[in-house]
């Protein structure tokens, strides 16, 4: 017999109709919590129990009270724009109890422009589990929550920073390597939508990434992870540097660059030397 899981998912002012998609995709489950994480119209479905946050209080805050609400053994996280997959789910969950692990993920499918993309895992990676916590910094889109299986006791025991909202999924998989096995599975248990509206690279989203991102190298820089966390500052530094961001978020960047003696490209450099009024 398969294993229960509830399936937990937050959601903020979705466009119409993905949400109602996400929660049919989750059928399967033993129950569907939805967190309307302070969503300008509250958010009502029959098919699914919606917890509302009368003002958003970010994913990491929404996602622990979903799981706080479920029972099953396991939970699978789901974003709002996305389609959960049965077969991968039920594959996750196969693998993580065969190797007794604590959590399981996989290669992600994501569709861009209607196009279908897979992302697979690394292959220098052992075939049935992450190599350690430090692989949870390697830049990949795997380490996006949809499709995460985690045992309900390891998410309550190791629940997201709240005050993350940007670098949470990453920081709450860390921990969770840490505390355990991650298990990897080879199917894909989610069809990701890549959104270009409200783009995360734009500068209205890039300081809340700095912050959130000097947090994370702060908190799990080790000679094991330094290599993957540098690579994701450079690739923040560039994409600070074409959208603009102020005086201020550049110079969290610059610092914690200068903390463990890494330099910015020089393009990104010159980039920002060129904008007027840069430092």
């Amino acid at each position: 017999m398969a294993a229960a899981f509830d399936v937990v998912i937050p959601a903020h002012n979705t466009p119409v109709g993905m949400l109602d998609r996400a929660i049919a995709s989750a059928a399967g489950a033993a129950s569907i919590i939805v967190v309307d994480d302070g969503s300008a119209s509250p958010i009502e479905n029959a098919g699914a129990l919606v917890i509302r946050h009368d003002t958003p209080r970010g994913p990491a805050a929404a996602r622990n009270a979903g799981i706080a609400r479920t029972s099953a053994e396991w939970v699978v996280l789901l974003d709002d724009d996305d389609e959960l997959l049965p077969a991968g789910v039920r594959e996750r969950i196969e693998c993580a109890t065969s190797i007794e692990a604590i959590a399981a993920c996989g290669p992600r499918l994501e569709v861009v422009g209607g196009d279908e993309r897979v992302r697979s895992m690394p292959s220098d990676w052992p075939s049935d589990r992450l190599p350690g916590w430090w692989a949870c910094f390697r830049p990949s889109t795997i380490f996006g929550c949809s499709g995460w299986v985690i045992r309900r006791d390891a998410a309550i025991a190791h629940a997201m920073d709240e005050s993350l909202w940007i670098a949470e999924d990453r920081d709450f998989f860390a921990k969770l390597a840490s505390a355990g096995i991650v298990a990897v599975g080879a199917t894909a248990a989610a069809r990701c939508t890549i959104r270009t509206d409200g783009n995360l690279t734009s500068a209205a989203h890039l300081g809340r990434r700095v912050r959130d991102h000097a947090v994370l190298v702060r908190r799990w820089i080790a000679l094991e992870s330094e290599a993957d966390l540098r690579a994701a500052t450079m690739w923040l530094g560039n994409q600070c540097s074409k959208a603009g961001v102020d005086r201020e978020i550049w110079s969290v960047l610059q610092a914690l660059c200068a903390e463990h003696g890494w330099r910015l490209p020089m393009k990104s450099r010159v980039r920002r030397a060129m904008r007027r009024g840069s430092p």
